[in-house]
């Protein structure tokens, strides 16, 4: 395809991803920032191994591993080592090594005085340990077959496990940690940390990050900054060198711990502080404890942001959100939950960071604004039914009812973490009200009791879409009712596992259900005509997941 072809796909993603969401369509999304290079541009492989000495990738639906020699994203000096290692394997001296190697990182390494180096870890199968001679006599064949590898590293994971990676990482031969040169600052390399694909783009977007920041107003001389998912911290290094005062959280300890290094290599460590501390816990803390910041900088990772780090982040109140994306769908599902939060965006930048592939990364930045007033969708005195959107609580929903249309503070019983409609105004009412849900499975049979009026809407890949009617007073319970009944609601916390496959795979981060009507017996009722359409984080994954109409 086209490069030009390839831009206008990715802008046409992000423009896709807002879609669902009525609030977010006034959103420009401007051209696609490209790159340059667009090959030989990866500057860290994970490559599994296979038989013959094979390094590369998985086929797809399969196990069967492709071996990519000359693969065309990866930087030169990578597929050099890659190489190194493909020889070594098929040398047949190291047959010890080939049976426990399970797959390869090689991470380039820009030096400071301009010389390029790799950092090589062997993944090894933690039942199969080879003997430390062996291990030994490889590491020497390498590094005197490709100089250029300055550091192996062991990384042992178990025979069965998922991901390529285990949590068990030594040194076997060479330096214990590089520093790496990216933009204008140097950053810690460790072995499994992570690190942008394409150098260039990840210096020109500090660049633009920090140009954002200094051009914030501030009531300190200095810009404070709060980076959160700071990895190895190369954002919070170019903020703290342009003068900012930063701090940078990070959950993989080792990370946090080499940007500190890092910042006292380059004395910068009166300009930032970095913390080895969950995102969401620092910044509820730091909420908790009246921190002040300018600006918020986040970098997560696909799945995006928590309903309890939004929350945390706009209870810290910055000036501005500088969000750095990496998933379109997640994106746009925390900008809608940000604009009832007070934050908002007009445009939203897509970068190219993985030439010759989908992915499209993207730098938003929001400001403070008035979030918008409830949806109301009848009332009748101090009764009113009124629409509550994702996360929102029966008793958030009831405050803001209250101080918009002078209410009682006091709502009828809810449907936790759901979307839709909610009676506000009174504590007790009789009347149904209609759901719409995703579950695991697909009902077979009738269910008993409340449940009896259960139907199956769509279905998908083994799960349905379903939409019962159940008294008001029973909605607090139907998310347990449907798990007995062997239907949990994806994204029920209580259902851990595929809540979280949900949020990783989906960015499902709530439970799929909502209230689409509710029918009293008190005067006041949301008619067909005013019932609750299905918000645009649950239509979205609805089409995700094959249940959408």
């Amino acid at each position: 395809m086209p490069y030009a072809d390839q831009l206008a796909s990715k802008a046409q993603a992000v423009r896709g991803a807002l879609e669902p969401y009525p609030s977010l369509r006034g959103i420009e999304t401007r051209s696609v920032r490209g790159a340059d290079p667009i090959a030989g541009y990866r500057a860290r492989l994970k490559w599994v191994a296979g038989k013959g000495g094979a390094l590369g990738l998985f086929e797809r639906g399969g196990h069967h591993v492709v071996d990519l020699p000359e693969c065309a994203v990866a930087t030169p000096v990578t597929r050099d080592v890659a190489a190194a290692v493909r020889a070594m394997l098929r040398s047949g001296a190291f047959s010890t090594i080939a049976g426990s190697l399970r797959a390869i990182d090689v991470r380039e390494v820009h030096g400071e005085q301009g010389e390029t180096k790799c950092i090589l870890t062997l993944v090894l199968v933690r039942e199969r340990r080879p003997s430390k001679k062996d291990l030994a006599a490889a590491a020497k064949v390498l590094r005197e077959g490709e100089p250029r590898i300055a550091s192996i590293f062991l990384n042992w994971a178990p025979l069965r496990a998922v991901q390529i990676l285990g949590d068990e990482t030594e040194k076997l031969s060479g330096a214990s940690e590089m520093f790496d040169q990216q933009g204008d600052v140097l950053v810690s390399a460790l072995p499994g940390s992570f690190v942008q694909a394409h150098r260039g783009q990840a210096a020109a977007m500090a660049e633009a990050i920090v140009r954002g920041a200094l051009a914030l107003p501030k009531s300190n001389p200095k810009a404070r900054v709060l980076e959160l998912f700071a990895g190895a911290a190369p954002f919070g290094l170019s903020l703290a060198r342009a003068g900012c005062e930063v701090t940078a959280v990070e959950s993989f300890a080792p990370a946090a711990e080499g940007a500190k290094r890092a910042a006292k290599a380059q004395h910068l460590t009166a300009n930032i502080k970095a913390l080895a501390e969950d995102a969401t816990h620092a910044a509820i803390r730091l909420a908790r404890e009246k921190a002040t910041f300018d600006l918020v900088v986040v970098d997560p990772p696909r799945r995006g942001l928590g309903p309890a780090l939004r929350s945390a982040i706009a209870e810290l109140g910055p000036r501005a959100i500088a969000y750095v994306s990496c998933d379109p769908s997640t994106l746009a599902r925390d900008l809608e939950a940000f604009l009832r939060l007070g934050y908002a965006t007009s445009e939203i930048e897509p970068w190219d960071f993985i030439p010759l592939t989908a992915h499209v990364e993207s730098l938003t930045w929001l400001a403070r604004t008035p979030p918008p007033p409830l949806e109301v969708l009848s009332r009748d005195g101090d009764a009113a039914i009124v629409g509550g959107p994702p996360h929102a609580s029966g008793a958030r929903v009831a405050k803001q009812a209250a101080r918009e249309l002078h209410t009682k503070a006091v709502f009828c019983p809810t449907l936790p973490g759901a979307s839709g409609a909610v009676l506000v105004g009174v504590d007790r009412a009789v009347g149904t009200a209609r759901v719409v849900a995703a579950v695991r499975g697909v009902p077979k049979a009738k269910l008993e009791g409340w449940l009896s009026s259960l139907e199956v809407q769509r279905t998908g890949d083994g799960r349905a879409l379903v939409q019962v009617d159940v008294p008001i007073e029973a909605l607090p319970k139907l998310g347990r009712a449907l798990a007995r009944a062997g239907h949990p609601v994806l994204g029920d916390p209580d259902d851990a596992p595929t809540a979280r496959y949900m949020a990783e795979k989906h960015g499902v981060d709530r439970p799929l259900a909502h209230v689409v009507r509710l029918d009293l017996q008190l005067g006041v009722s949301a008619e067909p005509s005013q019932s609750m359409d299905i918000p645009g984080d649950m239509a979205a994954a609805l089409v995700r997941l094959g249940l959408a109409g």
